[in-house]
């Protein structure tokens, strides 16, 4: 998303796409690795496992942008569903409601010649990442703070939403996940 914003800003100041496009994603990086630097300082700590997938998230950011084919075949999404802190009252800081978000790559079926005009047109492959316990007032809710990777298989949204015209909510859903249309196989990092 990071990417999408700073490369759009830069072509408006007249960069061609290309040039805006690295420009973007490098503004992006930074924006994310000052971020960490200012987690040093928190009680969540400099995280090496977060700088990674930021960096991860900047080069698909790019590839989406630069190459057309890939973005109809990979979406680079975010889920958000309120975390126990937020919906009992402990938290109103969504921004940073840590334990509310999932981060998730999705290859579309309907992106691939192989799958695009069969039934697998339907669905796509996720991975993704997410963390628990983090947020204040988390701690009694989700256990000790611990990340998770996941692998799932999903119900591809964006293609259904495409192909009945709905082009705006096909749009909305290739930067968001919707909770629970997909099963996951999930693996804790910290344990």
């Amino acid at each position: 998303y990071a990417v999408q914003a700073f490369s759009s800003v830069y072509q408006r100041w007249g960069y061609d796409r290309h040039r805006a496009n690295i420009y973007g994603s490098l503004s992006a990086e930074t924006t994310f690795f000052m971020i960490e630097v200012g987690d040093a300082f928190s009680r969540n700590g400099f995280c090496v496992q977060d700088l990674v997938a930021d960096t991860f998230g900047a080069c698909v950011g790019f590839l989406r942008r630069e190459y057309p084919g890939f973005e109809k075949r990979v979406d680079f999404r975010v889920e958000y569903w309120p975390s126990y802190a937020v919906t009992s009252g402990d938290d109103k800081d969504l921004v940073s409601d840590y334990s509310g978000y999932k981060y998730l790559v999705a290859l579309k079926g309907s992106g691939f010649d192989l799958t695009s005009s069969s039934w697998l047109q339907y669905f796509e492959l996720q991975g993704g990442y997410y963390t628990r316990g983090y947020q204040n007032g988390d701690e009694n809710h989700y256990g000790d703070p611990h990340r998770v990777l996941y692998g799932a298989l999903a119900v591809n949204l964006t293609h259904i939403f495409d192909k009945h015209n709905w082009n705006k909510t096909a749009s909305f859903l290739r930067y968001y996940q919707v909770p629970y249309t997909y099963l996951p196989v999930e693996y804790n990092l910290d344990e």
